[in-house]
């Protein structure tokens, strides 16, 4: 090969490669944007759940037998 069809090559590769790179970086914000977007719906959708559902869910004392109500 001769140097022009090399450096056309490297050329070539160093586009290609620096194309790749911000392809990566875009998917890798998308990706982030995404999942604090889903983070956030949850939250949301907890808080909300909190103040729309009054009665909370009753802890059971593990620490007491079911039948005789004696600690174990």
């Amino acid at each position: 090969m001769n140097g022009s069809v090399k450096q056309a090559i490297s050329q070539n590769l160093t586009q290609q490669a620096s194309n790749l790179q911000r392809t990566k970086s875009s998917y890798s914000q998308i990706w982030k944007d995404r999942m604090v977007a889903e983070m956030l719906n949850v939250d949301t959708k907890l808080y909300i759940a909190s103040y729309t559902k009054p009665s909370k869910p009753k802890l059971l004392n593990k620490t007491l037998s079911p039948q005789t109500n004696e600690h174990n």
